[in-house]
């Protein structure tokens, strides 16, 4: 239950900001307009090659 409440606050601030939903955004409050360059750029990235390397992981070990 809390985390959908969770989710909910977090969809109403992105919103009401007028930001799209993305990794990056995250660091939004301690970076601000810096993460439209290289910075969030990176931190999309690694978001991603962490998500790939996790879910080959996974299903390596799943397959054992």
């Amino acid at each position: 239950m809390e985390q959908s409440i969770l989710g909910e606050m977090t969809l109403t601030y992105f919103f009401r900001q007028c930001l799209a939903l993305s990794i990056r955004l995250i660091l939004f409050s301690v970076f601000e307009d810096k993460i439209y360059g290289p910075l969030g750029f990176a931190t999309n990235f690694l978001a991603v090659i962490g998500t790939v390397f996790g879910i080959a992981t996974s299903l390596r070990l799943g397959a054992r």
